[in-house]
């Protein structure tokens, strides 16, 4: 019969023969080492790279996927070194399309924010750069990453409407920081988006990563008032300053910086000041009527360095400045302004624990947290010199 066979099918013999030949030859370069980029050309799955690099397809998995990367510890280095090089000769890529069917997760958290840029590509919002740093950091070690959010992209014409945000469900989780309107808000909770609220004056017990931005003001006005400082003014734009008199604000902090500062001049029954604007020869008109020998500050340095120097006053020994805004993550800063400090790149990484945690828990509330604050003087903060110029 065999020989009947092969005499009727010789030409099916001979490509079995080949067949056996080619699975050697593959067989005997991939124990080698040698030739896995040719063999491998059309593999693209874990399944492939498993079979060549002779491991399981969960092996393969636990060493490639930035999930399971704490899985390497459990495998030899010869077989992790093998498996990743499978992978980078076959020019194997992740899909996360089909990842994202199978988890029902897209691996992206979206961050949420006023005002970017506006229509003329001026950033305005550029203070957030440290915190997204920090959140990417943690996010990306668990294979997420971060993407940015315009509003517009959460707000609705009709109640019944989803905004597109959540109409293609491209978002796991997001970050709100401020801006964001309260129907939005309801909308994502209602379709239980995890959430976690940054300075976004949500004071919450749960969910929330926050600083308390009514006792920042309040310690950096108490600070000027022990180095012994009488007159200090608490200085903002004219369109800041106009807000805080007609109730409203973009961002709640300068309200609530303004209110601390109230209340440490209260306890010192000392009289507040205000310096409005941060036109340069208008606010050294201010200081000098007003007497100014300390400033609590929320931005314009820059003026006020050269609204000092109208007035031939040196910071500071003629004028001492405290920011209620000094962030501390800026690497070589030089000499240091003082001021609260705030570390935003810390607290991007604080959120992004917390939402690890929350997708970890299928959205389980998680406690919240305040930054703690901490005045330094800095080289901008000094006793009042006296007016014989020495210091009091």
């Amino acid at each position: 019969m065999i020989a009947l066979s092969e005499r009727s099918n010789p030409q099916g013999m001979k490509r079995n023969g080949l067949n056996k030949e080619k699975k050697a030859r593959a067989s005997s370069e991939a124990d080698s080492g040698a030739g896995v980029q040719e063999v491998s050309r059309a593999y693209k799955t874990l399944k492939d790279i498993a079979a060549v690099a002779g491991v399981s397809a969960m092996t393969v998995s636990n060493i490639l996927r930035p999930k399971k990367r704490e899985g390497r510890i459990a495998y030899s280095k010869q077989t992790a070194e093998r498996v990743m090089q499978v992978a980078q000769e076959i020019g194997y890529l992740p899909n996360r399309a089909a990842r994202a069917m199978r988890t029902r997760e897209t691996g992206v958290i979206g961050f949420v924010s006023a005002n970017f840029s506006d229509k003329t590509g001026n950033v305005e919002n550029f203070g957030v750069h440290p915190f997204l740093v920090g959140l990417n950091h943690v996010l990306s070690s668990s294979g997420r990453h971060v993407a940015l959010v315009e509003l517009k992209e959460l707000e609705v014409e009709q109640s019944h409407e989803l905004p597109d945000a959540l109409r293609e469900s491209f978002f796991d989780a997001l970050v709100v920081h401020y801006g964001v309107s309260e129907e939005a808000l309801h909308l994502l909770e209602k379709h239980k988006v995890p959430l976690i609220y940054w300075d976004s004056a949500s004071l919450n017990e749960v969910n929330c990563v926050y600083r308390n931005e009514v006792e920042v003001g309040r310690a950096v006005t108490q600070r000027l008032c022990d180095l012994g400082h009488k007159r200090i003014a608490f200085m903002t734009s004219r369109s800041s300053w106009e807000d805080i008199n007609a109730g409203r604000s973009r961002h709640h902090s300068t309200k609530d910086r303004y209110e601390g500062y109230l209340l440490a001049m209260k306890v010192n029954r000392l009289k507040s000041e205000i310096v409005s604007g941060y036109q340069v020869e208008e606010m050294a008109e201010q200081i000098k009527q007003l007497g100014i020998t300390g400033v609590v500050m929320q931005g314009g340095y820059v003026q006020l360095l050269r609204a000092a120097a109208l007035l031939n006053r040196r910071i500071p020994d003629d004028l001492s400045v405290l920011t209620c805004d000094l962030e501390t993550s800026i690497k070589d800063r030089g000499d240091v302004s003082g001021g609260a400090c705030y570390n935003r790149y810390q607290a991007g990484r604080i959120v992004g624990e917390m939402l690890l945690k929350r997708l970890k828990t299928s959205g389980s509330d998680v406690r919240s947290v305040s930054l703690p604050v901490e005045v330094i003087n800095g080289v901008t903060a000094a006793p009042p010199a006296s007016e014989n110029g020495n210091k009091v």
